[in-house]
């Protein structure tokens, strides 16, 4: 009888970077979401354990604090501000 060893559960954040399982990853990949900017771990369910992706974010600690860096924070659209539009200031 062979006895399969249970699937580690993808934890919800590694070193601070956020992540996301899914079931058609062949591989990890890093992504940066659109709309929040945030590092995204992108974690195959098919055998990866905890180790491997701590060193696979390790490898890729530059990318992930140079993304980090290039996040810009959002305002929130305001009656009165200008909004810059291919290089030119709009006023809303």
């Amino acid at each position: 009888m062979f006895f399969r060893r249970a699937k580690e559960p993808a934890p919800d954040a590694i070193d601070g970077v956020r992540v996301r399982p899914s079931a058609r990853a062949r591989r990890m990949s890093l992504k940066v979401e659109a709309r929040s900017g945030e590092v995204v771990l992108v974690w195959p369910q098919r055998g990866v354990s905890v180790a491997h992706a701590k060193r696979f974010i390790l490898e890729h600690r530059n990318w992930i604090e140079k993304q980090q860096d290039l996040k810009t924070d959002r305002r929130p659209f305001q009656a009165g501000s200008a909004v810059l539009i291919a290089g030119r200031s709009y006023k809303i």
